[in-house]
């Protein structure tokens, strides 16, 4: 597993007027305890883990600084990684995949890529945004077509749907605070 992160999400500045940005610190810490979550299914041999495109061979940096990558050199506001979140999530509605340390930063990036792609109107090429992720290029082209085959090129989003994931964040975030 990977040492806790030290770098503070709170910190991070997104474009002005960015309404869910404030929610990057709750999105980073449901990700990295759906990660312990899997990755004690794994171990427990709960749930089997076979090979998926998502498998990375080793773990270099936490959840949390992965996420804080993202944010710093993504250039996007805070409703992409909301949208992320929710793409994690049909990903692993549609699939016995296991969100545990060896797949969970290709699936955050691949989810956050589409998110970009779908929601922002400034992109970058593919070749930006996979030094971003620390992949080749080509290696996310094949993970963004997985993605968007398995969850069956649903990337839309209703208001309902991203409001309520943006409620549920909050809540969270106001129990941890209490």
């Amino acid at each position: 597993m990977a040492v806790p992160s030290k770098r503070c999400l709170s910190e991070v500045v997104f474009k002005k007027g960015d309404r869910y940005g404030r929610l990057l610190p709750e999105i980073g810490k449901f990700l990295t305890e759906l990660t312990a979550y899997g990755d004690a299914q794994r171990a427990n041999n709960l749930k089997a883990s076979e090979p998926s495109v998502f498998d990375g061979k080793t773990v270099v940096m936490s959840v949390e600084d992965y996420l804080f990558r993202l944010s710093k050199y993504g250039n996007v506001g805070g409703e992409v990684f909301v949208m992320m979140l929710i793409f994690i999530k049909r990903l692993l509605d549609h699939t016995d995949l296991l969100a545990h340390s060896y797949v969970i930063h290709r699936m955050m990036f691949t989810a956050f890529v589409l998110a970009t792609k779908y929601h922002e109107e400034d992109l970058y090429n593919n070749t930006h945004y996979s030094q971003i992720g620390g992949i080749v290029r080509g290696e996310l082209v094949r993970l963004e077509l997985f993605f968007v085959k398995v969850i069956d090129f649903d990337l839309f989003i209703s208001r309902d749907e991203f409001d309520g994931v943006v409620a549920g964040l909050a809540a969270s975030a106001a129990k941890r605070c209490a």
